[in-house]
């Protein structure tokens, strides 16, 4: 039976037992007295645990509240974690877990911070363990710490008793059965624990129920009953029957009124003791009790019938086939002898079945979805939803690209989006060439190599480089002024007035600054004057024509000279 059904279950059980086990009965006498102080009950067996023990007479009447540990509609639920030695994982040797257990809910002890934290509780005596309390700080969550009961304390190899999937900082939950161990441990195997109370709740004896409140019938006295369930080994003690021995005989005989009278004549009751039947018995039957019936498992006129799929086969009625309780799991019906409706399992088919893959239903026995569960759901029984970051059919599927969270049945991340990085309906695809960061929202920069785009998480372009003009861990910041080219790593010439250079080419607008020339702007002129270019070209050609008039005058004079010395030798002869 799976948890969340058994629970159920118990509780439904417990409301019964509740108006029953808080008046005395009646019916075949009970042994109701006054008690000593501090007892109550039949037989004066029950110990009274009221914050005023006073109070405690026939029953307990706790106006006060209970004792220290105790709790339930009549203070028999003990919290056998209270005041038990405890242990958190911590390096510091003084430090005290003990308040996790002094029942407050106040005071909080909190793990080192390293992975995994865990606060253990020595129960001192093994015991069996069912209902627990866990309590955490309102900065905590809870969900997905696991809680285990071992016989020893190393809890490692054990399998958890439970796993919490509440992000409240009260949980009060069960085992997904009842475990016997000596020792509880809080796990988180995500991160520290910080716990604020632990609590594990047993009956006192004889009493049963979600909170204790019902009491034992058994017909063994010193028998304690089951704490959950309240069943008898023994039966139910002369005068009463049920599951919890809480119905008293009617039409029925004997130890637990198992025994059902016999077909006195005219439908008179039996002895509720002997059974014996006070006149003579209805045709079909025999007997000194008029119950000698058709043989185990056969019913009806003749005994001509089989029984149904009673929870016991032998126990139906001889006459009509009615089973006296439940049906066995996966049957249904006044005969048990109609299979559970689609949807439906367990004993009578009073379970729904969990969040099987759609078209398919659960096995009506067991209840388990043979063929898995549909979306947002895992576990034999298809009722634990996925746990974050976990989507589809039996929470394979995992959003690991969602920046927070995923819808657990489609995988569609929630309205903070992709990862950066990331896009689509599943955040499931890297960025299209030239985008990059959250949900692929925003373009690449300027990069150098321009058919490889830039980084998809961080935007980086490829070496880091830059196309000219461009600049930045992501290439999305111009040049600042006076610098130009391959990522702004090169400076601009002296350009005409206030001028900046093209960020790209380097290039001036208007030309050169007095004093510089080049394509760049970046070469030295010799002459400092302020004399134009035409002017100094006009300067060029003047000396240059005044060089050549001299050369002439030069040359002419030298003919001159020439010619007057030659011409003067004869003479001179």
């Amino acid at each position: 039976m799976k948890r969340s059904t058994y629970s159920n279950f118990v509780l439904l059980v417990v409301v019964c037992m509740f108006s029953e086990a808080a008046l005395p009965s009646v019916g075949p006498r009970e042994n109701v007295r006054k008690c000593q102080e501090g007892y109550y009950g039949y037989n004066c067996r029950h110990h009274c645990h009221c914050a005023v023990r006073s109070e405690c007479d026939v029953m307990p009447r706790c106006h006060s509240g209970c004792a220290d540990g105790w709790s339930g509609p009549t203070c028999q639920s003990q919290n056998i974690a209270f005041g038990m030695p405890t242990k958190i994982r911590s390096r510091d040797l003084n430090v005290s877990s003990l308040s996790a257990v002094d029942g407050k809910g106040s005071t909080c002890v909190t793990s080192d911070p390293d992975n995994p934290g865990w606060l253990r509780v020595d129960l001192q005596r093994t015991v069996s363990v069912y209902h627990l309390t866990l309590v955490t700080d309102s900065l905590s969550s809870p969900r997905g710490w696991q809680l285990f009961v071992t016989q020893y304390s190393d809890f490692y190899w054990a399998t958890p008793c439970t796993t919490v999937r509440s992000a409240r900082p009260h949980v009060t939950l069960t085992c997904d059965s009842p475990t016997r161990g000596q020792f509880l441990t809080v796990l988180n195997t995500q991160g520290p624990v910080t716990v604020c109370e632990v609590q594990a709740h047993v009956c006192a004896d004889y009493t049963f129920g979600a909170s204790c409140g019902g009491t034992c019938r058994c017909a063994d006295a010193s028998e304690v009953c089951h704490p959950l369930t309240g069943h008898c080994h023994t039966g139910c003690r002369p005068g009463f029957s049920g599951r919890h021995c809480q119905h008293r005989c009617n039409m029925t005989y004997g130890n637990n009124c198992v025994i059902p009278c016999g077909h006195c004549s005219r439908g008179t009751a039996c002895h509720p003791v002997s059974g014996a039947c006070p006149g003579s018995c209805q045709q079909g039957w025999t007997g000194p009790n008029c119950d000698t019936a058709c043989p185990a498992g056969r019913y009806g006129q003749g005994c001509a019938r089989k029984c149904g799929g009673c929870q016991d086969p032998d126990t139906c009625a001889p006459v009509t086939g009615l089973c006296p309780g439940l049906c066995r799991s996966g049957l249904q019906g006044p005969s048990c002898d109609q299979a559970c409706e689609a949807g439906k399992h367990g004993p009578s088919c009073q379970f729904d079945c969990g969040h099987c893959l759609t078209g398919t239903t659960c096995n009506t026995t067991t209840g388990i979805c043979s063929r898995g569960c549909d979306s947002g759901w895992e576990g034999l029984f298809c009722t634990q939803e996925c746990l974050p970051h976990n989507y589809g059919m039996n929470c394979h599927q995992e959003c690991r690209h969602c920046l927070t969270s995923c819808d657990s049945h489609t995988g569609l991340c929630d309205v903070n989006g992709c990862s950066a990085g990331k896009m689509g309906r599943l955040c499931d695809q890297d960025c299209e060439g030239g985008y990059f960061g959250l949900n692929c929202s925003t373009t690449c920069g300027h990069c150098l190599e321009e058919e490889q785009w830039c980084d998809v998480t961080s935007g980086q372009c490829p070496r880091a480089l830059c196309q000219a003009g461009w600049t930045g861990h992501t290439c999305h910041r111009p040049c600042r002024p006076r610098t130009y080219g391959m990522s702004c790593s090169m400076e601009c010439g002296m350009c005409e007035g206030s001028d900046v250079c093209d960020p790209v080419t380097g290039l001036c607008p208007r030309g050169c600054a007095d004093g510089y020339h080049g394509d760049m702007c970046q070469t030295l002129t010799i002459f400092m004057d302020t004399t134009s270019e035409a002017s100094i070209s006009l300067i060029a050609c003047v000396l240059t024509a005044s060089l050549l008039v001299l050369v002439v005058v030069c040359v002419c004079l030298a003919l001159k000279w020439r010619r007057d010395h030659h011409a003067g030798k004869p003479a001179d002869l």
